[in-house]
């Protein structure tokens, strides 16, 4: 038996003042449970006796604490209880995933409210069923902090794909308060898992209302220049209009400034300042460099990816920034928050895309000129601008809610590293 060993986290619930206590998982937790090696092709989403947890999901699925009750997991095709009696899992077991490509391996879930349904241990994973009485969810926070993850990581072997044995994760050490507080320690983090996943369901509703609207507020072509949900004042027709006819290319070079910043154009945020991964000055000799120059509100895109949706509008301010980038000035008869949506749009894309040129696929691109003369219908100014503003609010909220999750995440996890040893 390991000797206890007073600890205290850093933070703690007030009205709790014993010490921690301190147990080898091997000597709280039986590891003899069978687990299955089913691939992903012996499994389906549709419903079959019994339910398989499977490591994959585990490392990208699934939170701390896996609500049976409440989660889709996959069926064992033609399974049937009978199958597998002895290897169903109860209330309380851990479950980790013993390999991963990178640091996740380890990563384990508690199991909890399965209400009649039946479920095993799959691939690459190893069950630990506690021998004795922990509070609900505490186990499953527990290994899951920063804490407890730091003793697996030198316990890891393999180099592409890395993997943990059970004999490692019997020598790892758990701590634990009294009932009590692993009860107030529980309940806590499943409550703020709870307001993790309202946030989160409010920010996919968000993102779907905006995809549906994107569909109705626009008109689908073939011939039909009315949108199917527009803004009751506006009644005519959208006119067919070339590209070309509302951007003008802006050719303009200049070297960087503190006013006029060296940039990024990235897909995923567009026109961004230089981060370490992308900045490369300190190999430019020369500091009179010139580069293109970009102005608010223009429309920017790389040629060679637009295939990866590289196209946006700069939302960052004047700039400067490799000239392999093509940026485009918005005339006076169209809006560019509404024009970015046209641009930005997967129909739009994918139509831009038929001028695609070049031999090797990394290379292929879809020259300014050919992207100028891509159709797109218009409507009249003040409809344009009226439909780029309500999606630049819509935008607005996605950020709020994607913001509050961001911190409510954070949260978490800084809390997991103070409230555990």
């Amino acid at each position: 038996m390991t000797k206890e060993k007073s600890t205290v986290p850093r933070l703690r619930f007030p009205g709790f003042t014993d010490a921690w206590k301190q147990r080898k998982l091997g000597e709280v937790a039986d590891f003899s449970i069978k687990t299955n090696s089913l691939s992903r092709d012996k499994l389906s989403s549709y419903f079959y006796e019994v339910q398989n947890i499977h490591y994959g999901d585990i490392l990208t699925k699934y939170d701390a604490i896996l609500d049976v009750c409440n989660k889709e997991l996959p069926s064992i095709i033609g399974s049937t209880i009978s199958d597998f009696a002895d290897d169903l899992l109860i209330e309380g077991d851990i479950v980790f995933a013993d390999a991963a490509e990178d640091s996740t391996v380890g990563k384990a879930i508690e199991v909890r409210n399965f209400k009649g349904k039946n479920v095993v241990s799959g691939l690459h994973t190893i069950v630990a069923r506690p021998k004795v009485s922990y509070a609900p969810y505490y186990l499953g926070y527990l290994i899951n902090s920063t804490a407890y993850h730091n003793q697996i990581l030198p316990l890891m072997q393999g180099t592409k794909v890395s993997s943990i044995s059970k004999a490692n994760l019997k020598s790892t050490t758990i701590v634990f308060p009294t009932l009590p507080e692993q009860e107030a320690i529980g309940s806590f983090f499943s409550d703020l898992d709870q307001l993790i996943t309202l946030h989160q369901r409010k920010l996919d509703d968000v993102k779907e209302l905006k995809k549906a609207l994107l569909q109705k507020m626009f008109p689908k072509g073939n011939g039909n220049d009315f949108p199917e949900l527009r803004f009751p004042e506006f009644k005519d027709a959208w006119k067919q209009r070339k590209l070309g006819e509302v951007l003008k290319e802006r050719n303009e070079s200049r070297s960087p400034s503190a006013d006029v910043p060296l940039v990024s154009f990235t897909v995923e945020n567009g026109v961004t300042p230089k981060t370490e991964r992308y900045n490369r000055e300190f190999l430019v000799r020369d500091e009179n460099k010139k580069y293109k120059f970009t102005q608010l509100d223009d429309i920017v895109y790389n040629p060679a990816n637009l295939k990866f949706g590289a196209i946006a509008r700069n939302k960052y301010g004047a700039a400067v920034f490799s000239p392999i980038y093509v940026t485009y000035g918005v005339l006076s008869e169209a809006h560019p928050l509404f024009v970015e949506l046209i641009v930005t749009s997967t129909n739009f894309i994918q139509r831009a895309l038929r001028y695609q040129e070049g031999t090797v696929y990394e290379r292929m691109a879809v020259k300014s000129f050919d992207l100028l003369r891509s159709e797109i219908l218009l409507p009249a100014l003040p409809e344009q601008e009226a439909i780029g503003n309500f999606f630049s609010d819509l935008d607005q909220l996605i950020t709020l809610h994607q913001r509050q999750l961001d911190h409510l995440k954070l949260l978490k996890k800084a809390l997991l590293q103070q409230m555990f040893i």
